[in-house]
């Protein structure tokens, strides 16, 4: 008994550690096991990131085939952006078209008619009676003074459109040939009307030598006037910053060339006190009032 409960004794430890000793064992086994599991799933993962990264590394290494840049367009054709230049009348192809017309028609009609400006250059204060002094001007006189005419009412109509421009505000002939219509018609029409009443008035209170000589002193007051206007009408056009002072200019000529013509009148009709209420009339009918109409005519067409 006492061997064999010795024996049993010494066998039951035995067993208990190999029990006890045997869980740790299974433990020690199991445990690489699943760790042997996991290091293998995260080994495959680490091989997808590793070829995912290897295919990144590959499509980003790879050289892409790109076209050639174009070359660099030539130096003659950079430069700065177009801009649309302002209007202006020396821009205006119908406003020079017809400076140009005229300045060769009056060239032609001076050439054709050399003795008519030393006429009309007498003209200005001439009142003699003799028959010689009045003789009717040639077919091509006439005509030079009908171009004379022509001048002045286009350089007329230059030079009021630009005064009602700057008295507005605004650049002078802005809406170049366009803005000029009004003013042209208006001055022609003034001309037309100033032969007409200078004939009316003739006819009734001086003689038919009178009244010719009367209008040979306004036709030739007229051709210098256009002369006279040219400079002024020009700066106008090719200068329009200083519109302001070739408009003074023209005013000055204008009103000289009145005085003139206004001193002419005055020796023609001249004859006693009573003629200086008539000639009084005549100045405010037909010198004063007639520019303020027009004057009042342009301002309404033009603005």
């Amino acid at each position: 008994m006492t061997q064999d409960s010795l024996q049993i004794s010494a066998e039951t430890p035995e067993q208990d550690v190999h029990i006890e000793n045997e869980a740790p064992a299974r433990t020690v086994r199991e445990k690489p096991r699943a760790e042997s599991a996991d290091t293998a799933v995260y080994a495959d993962s680490l091989a997808a990131d590793s070829l995912y990264a290897d295919s990144i590394a590959a499509t980003i290494a790879a050289p892409v085939a790109k076209p050639a840049p174009p070359p660099p367009p030539p130096a003659w054709t950079t430069g700065l952006e177009p801009v649309s230049l302002p209007a202006r009348a020396d821009r205006d192809s119908t406003i020079m078209t017809s400076l140009v017309v005229v300045l060769l028609l009056i060239i032609l009609c001076i050439q054709k008619s050399r003795r008519l400006l030393p006429m009309l250059f007498k003209d200005l204060w001439r009142v003699r009676n003799r028959k010689k002094s009045f003789d009717e001007h040639t077919a091509n006189e006439d005509r030079s003074i009908t171009v004379f005419g022509l001048q002045l009412t286009i350089y007329l109509a230059i030079l009021l459109s630009a005064g009602i421009d700057l008295a507005a505000g605004r650049p002078p002939l802005i809406d170049t040939a366009m803005s000029l219509l009004p003013a042209l018609a208006l001055c022609a029409a003034f001309y037309l009307f100033q032969i007409s009443a200078y004939w009316a008035v003739g006819f009734a209170f001086s003689t038919s030598t009178g009244r010719r000589m009367w209008l040979r002193g306004f036709n030739a007051i007229q051709t210098f006037l256009g002369f006279a206007l040219a400079i002024p009408a020009l700066t106008v056009i090719f200068y329009p910053d200083a519109s302001r002072t070739a408009l003074i200019v023209a005013a000055f000529c204008y009103i000289l060339a009145r005085i003139v013509f206004i001193s002419k009148g005055f020796r023609i009709f001249y004859h006693n006190y009573w003629s200086l209420l008539y000639f009084i009339l005549y100045l405010c009918t037909l010198e004063i009032a007639p520019l303020f109409i027009l004057y009042r005519l342009a301002t309404t067409f033009s603005l």
